[in-house]
Order: structure tokens, then C-alpha cells, then sequence
């Protein structure tokens, strides 16, 4: 396979169309950005203007933001391209789309350390390289995909360490390892288990006790910074925001269970009930549910993530034709004894854990499985090819399979550059650009802009689009007390408001001059509605208080209403 072509250049290929893949239309899909994608790329813009985030906290290790505390590496890494591209939405996903490709180059070379066999390893950057999942992640400003670089290279020169007995691959190993802690909440988790793990081992893997210890005490070294936000709230908040130990629908489901128990037998019943129908007994079965469904091939090769804002509905997370050799690279996988091969059957057992503790499969939360799965993938992919003995074999199944492949990839690319991001544009944010612009072009005609029930925190979606300055809005934003789970909310940031007033509590006050955004049904017909892409729902009611006060005044209603 491939043998007539030098790797180097197959591999540069392979690195070009993930390259493309991952900016073609970039700008389109998808359609808008999530609110942590703004608030991502404010608090860059903040620290690059003022030294300091939003909350006027100068350098942060950990961003407070909405109250889901986010971490550092990404913000900071987005702030020299804000610096060069100014704030906007392409500038803030750059880090992402280089991360993407680095993890392309991360699992070749882990493939290639793992099986000296070219093939495999550019089989598995080419499974990085075109499918969904992976390419969705470095379209978006994600934390996530960042951290997976750092976790990718980890893995990589941790395998090299265990082989070559080097120490230098285990201190890299070590610093990548501990980056992790800087760049994504659910790495955090994984890291400790296989810290744990690998820390445990060494009893038994004696040869390794070396490169082991040093990879975790490099891993101590790097987060010594972080150690004060690890053992606090904000080191916490992500995990008890999501996790299934917080959600009160486990309590409402123990609930139900226990009151059909007394209605049908109110005596003795209940008493065996208590035993069966508990918290942990709930946490351990949606656990399992949650783990399973994300390793099996329902989840990754046909639905993929429910979540229509990180995946388009109807195609899994990898193209359907992978699914048989991702089974059977898998079960062929298993059988290596090597260390390597080990380490990595490991992190993959310990990958989907974050994602089943906070619930259904989520491709943001268990990312680390993409090296894992295209491994497996890839190793399934050439074990197969060489099982046909025969040159006209391997020639016909070799056309079909790339005919379809190209069917497959095509089919989903139509959908996802042109058609996904406009039957699902408020996928990622219910307002649009569109709003963005008038209110750019209009803020400064009015006294005051309300918002009602538009969008959550729509003053993330100001400040981004208006590029606020970051002093102004340190000094004049106004938040209520943080909510039980740690959340918070801003109601005011100067001219512009954010509550659940109706347009008719403005249109008396005739000395303002306001503009009203709203979701909801109004009294009042709206002065200009912002649809979807469709023209069929409406997304935002816009009302000039202004012109509606004028024409109340124009039938002679005006004093009825207000006096």
C-alpha cells in the first residue's frame, strides 16, 4: 500500500486535506458561535488590551466567566491572533485549526512508534484527517481540541519513553501530560486515573519504574501553578455543573420509583424498594449506559452527538463504511502485548469516562478517544487489505472501497458546508450576525437596549460583536449574586439591559429613546423580525419604542395607557 510514493509526501497530503477540511467555508459552518466561543475569545481580547479577564482578574489561571471557571490555555493562545486578525470569529477558531492539525501529525507518529509500519500510520492520519468528528472540533474554538493535542503528544512520548527507556521522552511526556490541566476539565479526570494507574504499576513493571515516576513528577512540576484552583470551587464547578451526582432528575426518578412501590403495596414493598431504588444504584447504571454507547459503533458510526451544535444529525461521528474495521482493528489491537500497545488500550478505557459521569455521549467531553478510535481503525483497515491474497482481490475491493468512501465523504461534506449550517444556523446561538450588524450600526441611536428571553447571556454576544472596550466593561457591567451551582449572569452592562419586562413597561417612560429585542410574543406588532434561514421561525422581535409610542399617540391611545 503506497509503497510507490515516498511517505513523507503521502504524509504531507494527508496533512493538506486535513488542512483544508478544516477551513474550507470556515466562516459558514458552523453558522454561528456558541456563547463559549465568545466568551473564549472576548477574554483574550480582554487580556491583550488590558492584561486582565473580564472580571478584571490580571493573568488568570482560571476564568471565571459565566461561573463555569474555563481554563487558561486556550484564551491565551487565542490572544496573539486576536492581536493580528482583530476579534472575530475566524481569528478565535486559528488555534483550533492548528491544534487539528498537529493531532494529525500526533497519531501518525504514535502509529508509527507503536507498529514501524508506514501504512498503519498514515492509514491513521487519514482517518484524523476526513472524519467528522475530529475536523467538527477544530472548526471551533474549543478548549477541548487543544487539550487533545497536548493529551495526543503525551501519549506519544510517553510510548516512546516505555520503549527506549529514555528519560528525556518521559520529562516531555510529563510537561504535555500536565499542559492538559490547563486546556480541558474532562483531561483532568483522565490524567489522574492513568496517573493512578501508572503510579500503581510500577510494583509490577519494574523495567518502567524509571520513566514512570519521572513522567509523574514532570506532570507535578507543570501543574504546581494550578494546585491552588485544583482544590478549590473553580477547580470543581465544571464537574458538579454536569456531573450525574448533581442532577436533580436522579432524586425525581428514586422518587417515582418509590411511590409506585407504596401504591402497590404500601407494607411490605417499600422496605425492599429502599434497597434496590437509590442514588448510587442510579449513578451506576446511567454510568454504564452512558460508557458503553460511547465505545459502540450505534454512537460512532450512524447517530453521533445528539447535540445539533457539535454534529449534523443523521451521520455518526465517523463514516458508516469504518465501522467493520473499527470492530475488528479493535479485537486485532487487543491481542498486542507490548507496552505501548497497552498504554494505549488503557487510555482508551479511561477516555469516555468524563463524558459517561456528566451524561449521554458528548464528542467535546470524550475527545481523547479520536487518536485511540483511528488507531484501531487504521490497524483494522490493513490487517483486513492484507488478508486478500489475491492482486485482482485487493485491485477490485480496493476501487469500490474508495468509491464508496468518496460517495460517503461527499455526501456528508454537501451536508455539512451547505446545508447544515442553514437548516440548523441557531444551532450554536439563536441570534445571528444580522443582529450583530444593526446593532452596530444602531447602538448609539438609543438611550437603552433591552433584551427579553433573546438568547442566554446576550452580553457575551455584545461585548464580542461590538468589541466592547475591556476596561469599559470591567467598570460598568452589573451582575446579580451567583446562582447555588456558581453560575452568574449580568443584567446591565451600561446602555444595555437583560430581564423579563414587556415592551409596554417602556412606552410610557417617554424621555428614553429604547430598543427592544425579544423571543417572546408582544403586545405589539414588532418593527423588524429577524427570521431563520427559512423565513419561517422567527428568531428575533426588534421594537422601536419610539415608533410604537408615535403611533399609539397617532390613534389617541397614548394617554389611556400612560396617565
Amino acid at each position: 500500500m503506497l509503497k510507490k510514493i515516498p511517505t513523507r509526501v503521502v504524509l504531507l497530503i494527508i496533512i493538506l486535506l486535513g488542512l483544508i477540511l478544516r477551513v474550507a467555508f470556515l466562516s459558514r459552518s458552523p453558522a454561528r458561535l456558541t456563547t463559549d466561543e465568545m466568551s473564549i475569545g472576548y477574554n483574550a481580547y480582554s487580556i491583550l488590551k488590558t492584561g486582565k479577564d473580564e472580571w478584571g482578574r490580571r493573568l488568570p489561571l482560571s476564568f471565571q466567566a459565566f461561573g463555569d471557571h474555563k481554563l487558561p490555555a486556550y484564551i491565551y493562545a487565542t490572544v496573539p491572533f486576536v492581536s493580528l486578525f482583530d476579534l472575530n470569529p475566524i481569528s478565535i477558531k486559528i488555534p483550533s485549526v492548528i491544534a487539528g492539525v498537529l493531532i494529525i501529525i500526533g497519531v501518525y507518529l504514535i502509529a508509527q512508534t507503536l507498529f514501524k509500519n508506514k501504512s498503519i500510520s498514515l492509514l491513521a492520519a487519514l482517518m484524523v484527517s476526513i472524519n467528522p468528528w475530529p475536523i467538527h472540533l477544530s472548526r471551533s474554538a474549543l478548549e477541548a481540541n487543544l487539550g487533545l493535542t497536548f493529551f495526543t503528544f503525551g501519549l506519544l512520548t510517553m510510548i516512546k519513553s516505555l520503549k527506549s527507556q529514555r528519560k528525556k521522552w518521559a520529562v516531555i511526556a510529563g510537561v504535555f501530560f500536565g499542559l492538559t490541566f490547563y486546556s480541558y476539565v474532562a483531561y483532568r479526570l483522565i490524567l489522574v486515573l492513568l496517573g493512578g494507574i501508572m503510579a500503581l504499576s510500577v510494583f509490577k513493571l519494574k523495567k518502567y519504574k524509571s520513566m514512570i515516576l519521572t513522567t509523574l513528577l514532570t506532570i507535578f512540576i507543570v501543574i504546581l501553578p494550578l494546585i491552588p484552583n485544583l482544590v478549590n470551587f473553580s477547580g470543581r464547578a465544571r464537574f458538579l455543573q454536569v456531573s450525574i451526582f448533581t442532577d436533580p432528575g436522579v432524586a425525581a426518578e428514586i422518587n417515582e420509583d418509590m411511590a409506585f412501590c407504596h401504591l402497590v403495596n404500601p407494607t411490605k414493598l417499600p422496605k425492599l424498594c429502599r434497597l434496590i431504588f437509590h442514588k448510587p444504584q442510579v449513578w451506576m447504571f446511567r454510568f454504564i449506559d452512558n460508557y458503553t454507547r460511547f465505545i459502540l459503533p450505534t454512537f460512532l458510526f450512524i447517530d453521533g452527538d445528539t447535540s445539533t451544535y457539535l454534529s449534523v444529525p443523521d451521520f455518526g461521528e465517523y463514516f458508516i463504511f469504518l465501522m467493520p474495521f473499527y470492530l475488528y482493528g479493535l479485537a486485532v489491537f487487543l491481542k498486542r502485548k507490548d507496552i505501548g500497545s497497552r498504554l494505549v488500550v488503557l487510555a482508551f478505557l479511561l477516555a469516555p469516562i468524563p463524558s459517561a459521569l456528566a451524561g449521554e455521549p458528548q464528542i467535546v467531553r470524550g475527545s481523547a478517544l479520536i487518536p485511540l478510535i483511528s488507531i484501531f481503525i487504521a490497524q483494522g483497515l490493513y490487517t483486513s487489505y492484507q488478508l486478500l491474497n489475491k492482486v485482482k482481490i485487493r485491485v477490485i475491493v480496493l476501487v469500490f472501497g474508495l468509491a464508496f468512501a468518496l460517495f460517503s465523504m461527499t455526501r456528508y461534506f454537501i451536508h455539512y458546508w451547505f446545508i447544515y449550517p442553514y437548516q440548523f444556523d441557531n444551532a450554536s446561538y439563536q441570534m445571528s450576525q444580522q443582529v450583530a450588524k444593526l446593532l452596530q450600526d444602531k447602538h448609539q441611536d438609543y438611550d437603552l437596549i433591552y433584551f427579553r428571553e433573546v438568547a442566554p447571556d446576550p452580553h457575551i454576544f455584545i461585548t464580542f460583536y461590538l468589541k466592547l472596550d475591556p476596561l469599559w466593561y470591567q467598570e460598568n457591567v452589573v451582575r446579580p449574586e451567583l446562582e447555588p451551582s456558581g453560575f452568574t449572569h449580568p443584567i446591565k452592562l451600561g446602555k444595555f439591559e437583560f430581564g423579563t419586562k414587556e415592551v409596554t413597561n417602556f412606552i410610557c417612560e417617554n424621555n428614553l429613546k429604547v430598543l427592544y429585542l425579544s423571543k417572546p410574543d408582544n403586545q405589539y406588532p414588532p418593527t423588524t423580525t429577524i427570521y431563520n434561514f427559512s423565513k419561517v421561525h422567527p428568531q428575533v422581535k426588534i421594537y422601536d419604542v419610539d415608533l410604537i409610542r408615535w403611533q399609539l399617540k397617532n390613534k389617541g391611545e397614548f394617554e389611556t395607557l400612560c396617565f
